[in-house]
This record gives structure tokens, C-alpha cells and sequence, in this order.
């Protein structure tokens, strides 16, 4: 029996991924979508042909029978809707950022176990076999014990962080809606930048392919012309003693590569 599948945002990333995700699988089945935006619901309509749209969420949620729902919403509403969808009793698919806060995040994992569902965060790097081997050689101490981990992040997002979303449609890859101007611009919608939006997915991943649980952390952040951080220098002390660094900037220029490495 497939999964049935409801998709909450049809903005740039769920038109991009998770959409078509879903239409290639054949054990997943898209009932729905919600978006208060009618304008990139429509044109999400128009592609994926989902049996039913909405635009209130609460909506789909209430007549809709689905067995989960991916939450790619702004940062800052990631909280309420999947504590909404846990409480329906689904299964949740959350974008990274997972949530602002911690308090949040607790009684997310909280309600989900307590309702017997699963929450999963929107990390796909964490399923890349180089990242697998190198987990398991860490976990089984072929490498020795870790004494210090580094990670840096360099990525092209200082125009997303503007608002000029035109400027990085080829680097975004935008197939059927754009991000908003605001999605990661504003802090009343992202939370953040830098930190919220990259060190997210590279923080996440070193913390997944080690095993290593944060003790202490002191940071540093610089928003240069934005009003998100743009550079982010992370200090921290592990369960252990182990000691780590985690560094990342979103001024990459559109001409270069980006970074991602772990030493």
C-alpha cells in the first residue's frame, strides 16, 4: 500500500524536491497540497496535479486521510504546522531547519513518540555512502579516537539573504516556483541566516557522521549588509573532550565552487 502524502508549501524546494520526489515513488501517493500563496499553488496544481489543494493547511489536515505530510514552509512556521500534523496523528517530514528553538524541538520529539510517528528532518546529505562509510569507520574506532573535527561550509546565498532571488535562479535551480523574497531575507519568516539555513545542514552531518554530542559551544556572527548572519564561527567542546570548529559564510561568488569539507 502506498503512502498517502500531503505536501504543506509549494514554494521553491518543494517544487523542486519533494514534489517530484513523491510523483517518482511508487510507494508514495500525493493527496494534497497547501499553500497560502495562490499563485505558486496554482502553478504547483498545474504540474503535479494533485487530486486536491488547499490553502489552509488546517484544511487538508482535517479532511484529507493521509498518513504524513512534508512541512516546507518558512523557518519560522516549521513548529506550529508539524506540531499540528503530529497531533493529527501523521507522520512528519520537516525542512531543515528542523525548528529555532530548542523547547520546540523537544516537544516535537516528545508528541511524536507519545502519538507512536515519526519525525524526520530534511537532511539528505546524511544518506550519501561516503558519509555511511566514514560513520562506520569512525563508530567502529578503525580510525582511532576523534581528538578534533573541523567542518566549513561555503556556499552562494548572499543575495538570497538581500532578497534578490532573481540573481541566483541558475544556482537555485528554480523549475516551477522561485523562492520568496522574504523567505530568507526577512527574520520575521527565516529565524536567521547563515547559521539557521547552512550550518544546519554541515553542523548536522558532522554531529551524524561522528556521533559526537555537544557539550559547550561559543560563537561568533557577522550580518555585514543583511539583516541575517552572513559568516558564522562556531567553537565547541564535545561529550568527551573532544574539540571541534564549525565555520561557515554564504558570500561564496556566483563564478566559484562551493565548500563543504570535514577534517
Amino acid at each position: 500500500m502506498s503512502a498517502r502524502i500531503g505536501v504543506i508549501g509549494t514554494g521553491w524546494w518543494a517544487t523542486r524536491a519533494h514534489l517530484p520526489a513523491i510523483a517518482a515513488n511508487p510507494d508514495a501517493e500525493l493527496v494534497a497540497i497547501a499553500d497560502p500563496d495562490e499563485a505558486n499553488r496554482s502553478r504547483a496544481n498545474e504540474v503535479f496535479e494533485p487530486p486536491a489543494a488547499y490553502g489552509d493547511y488546517r484544511d487538508m489536515l482535517r479532511a484529507e486521510q493521509l498518513d504524513g505530510v512534508v512541512v516546507a514552509v518558512p523557518h519560522t512556521r516549521h513548529f506550529d504546522i508539524a506540531l499540528d500534523a503530529l497531533r493529527h496523528d501523521l507522520h512528519v517530514l520537516v525542512e531543515k531547519p528542523m525548528v529555532l528553538r530548542s523547547d520546540h524541538a523537544r516537544e516535537l520529539l516528545r508528541t511524536a513518540a507519545e502519538r507512536g510517528r515519526q519525525i524526520i528532518v530534511g537532511y539528505p546529505w546524511h544518506y550519501n555512502e561516503q558519509v555511511n562509510r566514514a560513520r562506520d569507520w569512525i563508530a567502529s574506532s578503525a580510525i582511532g579516537d576523534l581528538l578534533y573535527v573541523h567542518s566549513l561550509f561555503a556556499s552562494i546565498v548572499w543575495e538570497l539573504y538581500r532578497g534578490d532571488v532573481e540573481l541566483v535562479a541558475e544556482e537555485m535551480g528554480y523549475t516551477v516556483n522561485p523562492t520568496g523574497r522574504g523567505t530568507y531575507s526577512d527574520p520575521a519568516l527565516s529565524g536567521g541566516g547563515q547559521g539557521v539555513t547552512q550550518i544546519t545542514h554541515s553542523g548536522a552531518l558532522l554531529l551524524h557522521m561522528t556521533g559526537l554530542e555537544p557539550a559547550t559551544v561559543f560563537a561568533h556572527m557577522h550580518n555585514h549588509d543583511l539583516r541575517v548572519d552572513l559568516v558564522d564561527a562556531l567553537s565547541v567542546r564535545f561529550e568527551g573532550g573532544c574539540l571541534g570548529t564549525i565555520g561557515s559564510t554564504g558570500s561564496t561568488v556566483r563564478t566559484q565552487e562551493e565548500v563543504l569539507e570535514y577534517r
